[in-house]
């Protein structure tokens, strides 16, 4: 076949799949994908990718010609915020530290105190975000945190993205203490403008460079000649080009380890609803107390017995019922809320969080939900559930069932072939490779 061979990898807390495709003239072909239990934990990840690519048939006779990786497995880039107000700045922060596929171990609005300080270093922070004040607004209170951050014992990276009128004398105090640090562009520089690629770039390279992955990732990444991608922000980048196609999309990946939920919602605007706080149009939560392997423990209810055997990744009849609990926990977290404000002449819906309701493509992703949901009315029966207090679907149109798990090696292939991977998207859509049989209207 024509073109050039491209493979993504995905090292995963409890498998690692390679998946191959072509790119000939602007369009993507998928060739297979192959899979493999990740090794254990102090163990060369890397030793099982080199035996996918020698026994893929599909590379057989033709091997491969750029790669692209991507890795979950030994945790993430763990991340504290700092922010003045908890639903501009600091929210934002969060956000920003999210969508880039970190985990943010903890968060401060206002003035940062010494126990802030003592919990970041005790989490063992690999980013600290420091935001706050409008360009030309808050100085005070963006100076005291930057000191009271920097004399504290973490040795984490501190990245500056606040009032860009202070950002010399921030960076000041933080080298003053040895502390290593980087300033860029203010995510919220004021008048409901956000700014976060600067910020998700930062991360992501902070994430290739500084993060304690498992053994063995960087010399892969070395021998397939490329850098090493968060997997979540992999799975966000394809998320987005699916919203975009599909005109709204929510996706729902539950792991071994964690359950991801992401969502893209088309830009809408109504008089007759208010948003108590900014909400990305792109957006993530991770859950890391909830999966069907590592925590499994967190979906089992009280008086109920584990189920057996202690491995229920490996069974596809039972992996479903957990799979389906650990979607329902996330969407309460992810979702937000509505609640009806009677005026004089009219109502008014005010929303705290994410409104999805009017998203009408869901797509379900990760191996518990591939293998263990027997059928897309099981997750509308979680819908239903979640109706009465959370913005869910509420007219799903497109269930999407990524059965090849594409989604994450889409997303990694998009920065150097996003044209591609669109038209991917596109012409598998339309021959209903993502949809599941049968659909629901």
């Amino acid at each position: 076949m024509k073109g050039e061979v491209l493979i993504s990898v995905e090292v995963g807390s409890t498998f690692t799949k390679l998946a191959g495709f072509t790119e000939h003239r602007g369009d993507l072909t998928y060739l297979g994908r192959t899979e493999s239990r990740t090794a254990p934990p102090g163990q060369d990840v890397g030793r099982a990718v080199d035996e996918l690519i020698d026994r893929a048939p599909f590379l057989k006779g033709r091997g491969w010609d750029a790669a692209v990786l991507s890795s979950s497995a030994a945790g993430g880039l763990r991340i504290a915020v700092s922010g003045l107000t908890p639903t501009l700045s600091t929210k934002v922060a969060k956000e920003v530290s999210l969508g880039a596929g970190g985990i943010v171990v903890h968060s401060v609005s206002g003035k940062v105190k010494p126990q802030d300080t003592k919990k970041i270093a005790e989490l063992k922070a690999g980013l600290i975000l420091v935001c706050g004040g409008t360009d030309g607004g808050e100085e005070s209170i963006v100076l005291s945190n930057a000191r009271m951050l920097a004399d504290s014992p973490t040795d984490g990276l501190f990245v500056y993205a606040g009032n860009e009128h202070v950002q010399d004398e921030i960076l000041d105090i933080f080298r003053s203490f040895g502390k290593r640090c980087v300033a860029t562009s203010n995510v919220y520089p004021g008048d409901d403008r956000y700014h976060f690629e600067e910020v998700r770039e930062l991360i992501r390279m902070s994430f290739d460079r500084d993060v304690v992955k498992a053994p063995g990732v960087d010399a892969l990444a070395a021998r397939l000649h490329t850098s090493c991608l968060p997997t979540p922000l992999a799975v966000s980048r394809a998320v987005e080009l699916f919203g975009q196609y599909f005109d709204g999309l929510l996706a729902i990946d539950v792991g071994g380890a964690t359950t991801d939920i992401h969502s893209y919602t088309p830009p809408l605007w109504s008089r007759r609803t208010v948003h108590t706080a900014f909400e990305p149009q792109l957006k993530r939560s991770v859950e890391g107390d909830l999966g069907v392997f590592h925590n499994l423990a967190n979906l089992v209810w009280p008086g109920e017995d584990p189920p057996q055997p202690s491995e229920p990744l490996l069974e596809a009849d039972v992996i479903g019922t957990y799979a389906l609990r650990a979607a329902r926990k996330g969407l309460e977290r992810h979702c937000g809320t509505s609640i009806p404000v009677f005026g004089a002449r009219n109502a008014h819906a005010v929303v705290n969080g994410a409104d999805l309701s009017s998203v009408t493509a869901v797509l379900a992703t990760g191996g518990a939900l591939r293998h263990g949901m027997r059928n897309p009315v099981d997750l509308q029966l979680v819908f239903d559930s979640l109706a009465d207090r959370c913005l869910v679907p509420s007219n799903v149109q497109h269930w999407l069932i990524d059965h090849r798990y594409l989604v994450s090696s889409l997303g990694a292939l998009r920065a150097k072939h996003e044209g591609a991977v669109s038209r991917f998207i596109e012409k598998v859509s339309e021959e209903g490779l993502w949809h599941t049989e049968p659909r629901l209207t």
